[in-house]
């Protein structure tokens, strides 16, 4: 008999696993939460409890709020310009910029209270102009990182501290953060190759790209091969996985027992030369094929799609994911920003393949936004590529609606929600958006109605898509199931608790 009854639970999991996956404790919560699905506050209060997996789209900078920028210029008494609101390191570097009668901050300020309150608002989307059109919010969002820039340099341990310290308490188990791009330019490839290197080399590479006429493959297997057979190169490379890992290290929070699991993407910044754009992205591919490298899962590449740079090299930025794909002999994981774009911020025949790019030339095992999805050429056929080969898709409703002035129906979630394609949920930028994990989860269920189950899988799915390695990747799926069984029953006991209450 005992035999039979193991034999018809293991055909009731396989026949309907909703069943098996659906504990006492899972469906009362289930049942719960749909009462609440329309209540702000009550799916506040039940996400801030709930165990989230991963934030796997979150950039440093953007990520720690202006409270702390402010207390870290003044803590170093960085020079400001009152008018616009941007931090100088030195006086020097402010009238240089031809800043008219620079301020030193200094906690022994009379109007320091008024002067934060203010700089608040201009180094995050505190107060968005209500009903601002897209050109200006996305004006003001990507400004504000520009204008605190001199306070974060010098701290990515503080910003490290303050990111992991902010999972911990929201009960967020893994970080992969964005945190800084290998810094290589001119300079150094000036230093490393010769006087002139760069100039000439940019100027081949530029052309190839936008010629059109085959060159590029060949242009980009030659620099491949010189920077390859550089010394000065590795060299690079050790001394920037070494730092990343030092900050990692540094930043540790040793006063919380439940400290997230942090990984690092590395990334390129689009909006430059294509010689600087590949530099970058040739170092962050051998920074995560290194040996030696203990904390880079995976390669980006950042900055307003809509920029000068960015739309003219489009195509050939993907082509350079591409050939490192190929080239690196390790297998490196990336997530690219693709299609965070909309119409109105560019020519319409600049939606129609950005996305596209991204999957079949750059060979993208995520995308980040991907929100004009529905202007891409085939787009029928692409969203369907996006599920056949199990490309998640990086949802971040509260940077799409505050950027790009999308929500709701004008949100593409639903399209990629119905035709199975993976989604994560994520912040990107928290600090300057004004916003949490938690926060991105009510959202979620305000707008489109999801049962505890979809939640519970997009979860599942921030760990599942992440880039950490497959031993800790394994650890974390364990951990987070182990802490849904905690938080279901705890909740349990909140139903009754708040039953009593009456009402």
């Amino acid at each position: 008999m005992k035999s039979l009854f193991i034999i018809a639970v293991w055909m009731i999991s396989i026949l309907f696993p909703k069943l098996v996956y659906a504990q006492a404790d899972s469906v009362k919560v289930s049942e719960y939460f749909n009462k609440i699905k329309s209540n702000e506050t009550s799916l506040n209060q039940f996400f801030m409890y709930m165990p989230k997996g991963g934030d796997i789209h979150n950039h440093l900078t953007g990520s720690v709020y202006a409270e702390t920028y402010f207390k870290l210029a003044v803590e170093d008494k960085l020079w400001i310009d009152m008018h616009s609101g941007k931090l100088y390191p030195t006086r020097n570097a402010a009238v240089k910029a031809e800043v008219i009668n620079p301020l030193q901050l200094s906690a022994s300020m009379n109007n320091l209270s008024n002067l934060r309150r203010k700089l608040l608002e201009l180094w995050s989307m505190r107060n968005p102009q209500a009903g601002g059109s897209v050109l200006k919010t996305s004006g003001d969002f990507f400004n504000a990182f520009d204008l605190f820039l001199a306070a974060a340099g010098s701290h990515l341990v503080e910003l490290l501290h303050e990111l992991k310290y902010r999972a911990a308490c929201e009960n967020v188990q893994y970080l992969e953060i964005m945190a800084m791009s290998p810094r290589i330019g001119p300079v150094e490839i000036d230093r490393f190759f010769g006087n002139g290197t760069y100039d000439k080399d940019n100027r081949i590479l530029g052309k190839a790209i936008l010629s059109n006429d085959g060159t590029l493959s060949d242009v980009l297997t030659i620099l491949y091969k010189k920077w390859h057979a550089s010394g000065e190169m590795r060299k690079f490379t050790k001394q920037y996985i070494h730092y990343m890992d030092s900050i990692d290290v540094n930043s540790n929070v040793a006063d919380m027992p439940n400290a997230p699991v942090c990984y690092y993407q590395t990334y390129a910044v689009r909006n430059a030369d294509p010689l600087k754009v590949f530099a970058q992205l040739y170092i962050s591919f051998e920074a995560c094929a290194d040996a030696s490298n203990t904390r880079f899962v995976g390669v980006n590449i950042i900055s307003p799609e809509d920029g000068e740079q960015s739309i003219r090299f489009y195509r050939g930025h993907m082509a350079m994911f591409g050939f490192l794909k190929k080239m690196t002999p390790k297998d490196v994981k990336t997530s690219i920003h693709a299609g965070e774009l909309t119409i109105g911020l560019v020519k319409p025949e600049e939606l129609g393949f950005h996305i596209h790019e991204a999957v079949y030339t750059a060979m993208a095992d995520r995308i980040g936004h991907g929100v004009d999805i529905a202007f891409e050429k085939e787009s029928v056929s692409l969203i369907n590529e996006l599920k056949r080969r199990n490309i998640p898709v990086e949802i971040n409703l509260t940077s799409n609606e505050t950027v790009l002035g999308l929500r709701e129906d004008s949100h593409p979630f639903p399209i990629y929600y119905r035709a199975g394609v993976p989604l994560i949920i994520s912040t990107d930028d928290a600090g300057v958006l004004r916003t949490n994990l938690s926060e991105q989860y009510t959202l979620l269920i305000l707008r489109y109605g999801l049962n505890y189950y979809d939640v519970k899988k997009l979860v599942r799915n921030s760990i599942v898509y992440s880039f950490a390695p497959k031993k800790a990747k394994k650890e974390l799926l364990r951990k987070l199931n182990t802490k849904f069984r905690q938080f279901e029953s705890k909740w349990v006991d909140n139903i009754a608790t708040m039953r009593e209450w009456g009402g």
